[in-house]
């Protein structure tokens, strides 16, 4: 449904998840996206959009450990029929072995942002 879509991580079939308020992708419609999602061991699972932490309809912590394949996990857009999809391309994926501080996340973004002509 345009002007609800909303960024989300599902890990372990919804047991772990965290989804950003609906609309919160409305504005970059059309446009490149950094999005991240921060999950460490049992803390509360982070998304940030252009490096900026979300506004959360639903945040849970995320799992003790993060096993395939006993944890399935999705990332994506999400409307309010739970419909999920994702149009457009993806550049990148980092992955690292720590949660990143806010500030870190921030500086990547603002790293890359010069690569899609941001």
């Amino acid at each position: 449904i345009p002007g609800r879509e909303t960024f989300f991580i599902s890990i372990g079939q919804d047991q772990y998840n965290a989804t950003a308020e609906r609309g919160s992708l409305t504005s970059y419609v059309g446009e490149w996206v950094n999005l991240t999602v921060s999950v460490s061991g049992t803390s509360l699972i982070k998304l940030y959009i252009n490096g900026s932490e979300v506004t959360y309809a639903a945040q849970r912590n995320g799992p003790s450990s993060l096993s395939y394949p006993s944890l399935p996990c999705s990332l994506g857009v999400r409307d309010d029929n739970n419909q999920e999809f994702l149009q457009g391309s993806i550049a990148g994926t980092l992955i690292y072995n720590r949660r990143l501080s806010d500030s870190e996340v921030l500086q990547n973004y603002n790293a890359q942002k010069g690569r899609f002509g941001l």
